[in-house]
């Protein structure tokens, strides 16, 4: 098992059977296109993703591989603008002649990418969350092992509004895809349980303050604020209403703010105690003994929060399975079929069927940060 810290931080064309002590001939390889932000802001979430999906092939490369192939990797940065995504995706399908592809970018590198993948008939998987990922009519993109944001976010306002009777509630976002897709499907079934949000405030990505926002915010006097976005964001948005509102307010958040980094950025336990997040994902407190055993192989490797990494580790072993499924033919094709195939498979997040349209999961659990930032299950698999 190879050192994640000594990785390189840059896009390369990495063969993964070099990690390992089987060597294969190049013709009797799996050949897996890798789509990761490697530089640029979103680099700190693109290196645990690569570094996750790398322990994913080292670890089944090193059982044998796929039916008696291994898998060979081809790595790509994509940067962190979407338009990146697009030149890199080309660069694997006509360059490398991949068979599949992971995409480790956001939601909007994971939408510009659509049409490449739609144009070359190459299955690409993704975990990204937005909404509008499976509803473009593409037969070649799944949404691997993670709850897209439409069933999330339309799941927690009916939990905030029938469970909470909450009605004063403000919105407030960072202006990226991720944020505006989570907002607006929230405050949308918000209206639908006949709520209107009190204020609606967003904060572009990289404007480095949010106090005229959120005094904004204050004066409409919300009992619950709803926070999303990339980490930047929202972390200046939650120190922010912690120094102006204090406590007197419900944080509503999600659960990629629930790592190490991000409650540092925020301003420690103090200022995410009590905060409310809704997640597809249990983490930690999950009875599932293969995540357990994933997190306690992640931990004895690297010291990164293993949330991104264990959702990494999951989609991956969403394709190993289409893979396997496909057998001796790897054609693009029936690569893509065999992805359809993959019904009632145990991953480390529980079982998962792909559906026609490309999606996988569809739990949502709320839970909460306790004073101490450890983290209790409100309600699990809420419907």
């Amino acid at each position: 098992m190879f050192n994640f810290k000594t990785l390189a931080h840059t896009a390369a064309v990495l063969l993964v059977a070099a990690f390992s002590a089987t060597t294969v001939a190049a013709q009797e390889t799996i050949r897996l296109g890798m789509l990761q932000m490697l530089t640029g802001d979103l680099a700190k979430y693109g290196i645990p993703l690569r570094d996750a999906a790398l322990f994913a092939v080292d670890e089944i490369n090193a059982k044998g591989g796929i039916n008696g192939r291994q898998i060979e990797v081809f790595l790509e940065d994509v940067g962190s603008t979407p338009g990146g995504s697009v030149q890199a995706a080309l660069r694997l399908i006509q360059r490398d002649n991949v068979q599949v592809i992971m995409q480790g970018g956001t939601s909007g590198h994971t939408l510009a990418t659509i049409p490449l993948v739609d144009e070359h008939g190459v299955a690409m998987a993704n975990m990204s969350t937005s909404e509008a990922i499976t509803q473009q009519g593409s037969k070649w993109t799944f949404r691997a092992a993670r709850v897209p944001n439409s069933i999330l976010d339309r799941t927690y306002a009916d939990y905030v509004v029938r469970e909470l009777g909450l009605k004063r509630i403000a919105i407030i976002y960072g202006n990226d895809e991720m944020g505006q897709d989570a907002s607006r499907t929230f405050m949308d079934r918000l209206k639908e349980l006949g709520v209107e949000p009190i204020a609606v405030e967003q904060l572009q990505v990289g404007d480095p303050d949010v106090s005229a926002q959120v005094t904004r915010i204050k004066a409409a006097n919300p009992e619950a604020i709803f926070v999303q976005g990339h980490t930047n964001e929202t972390s200046k948005i939650i120190r922010t209403i912690r120094q102006l509102i204090l406590d007197d307010v419900l944080l509503l958040g999600f659960d990629q703010m629930t790592t190490d980094d991000f409650i540092e950025l925020a301003g420690g336990c103090s200022n995410v105690a009590g905060m409310l997040f809704r997640t597809g994902i249990l983490g930690e407190r999950s009875a599932n003994q293969s995540l357990h055993d994933f997190i306690a192989s992640w931990k004895a490797q690297s010291d990164v929060d293993p949330f991104l990494p264990m959702i990494q580790y999951a989609g991956m072993q969403v394709v190993f399975e289409a893979l396997r499924i496909a057998g001796s033919d790897l054609s693009r094709k029936n690569i893509r079929d065999s992805f359809l195939k993959v019904q009632g498979f145990n991953t480390i997040f529980g079982t998962i069927s792909v559906q026609p349209n490309g999606e996988t999961m569809s739990i949502a659990h709320i839970m909460k940060f306790s004073d101490d930032c450890t983290q209790e299950i409100v309600a699990e698999n809420y419907q």
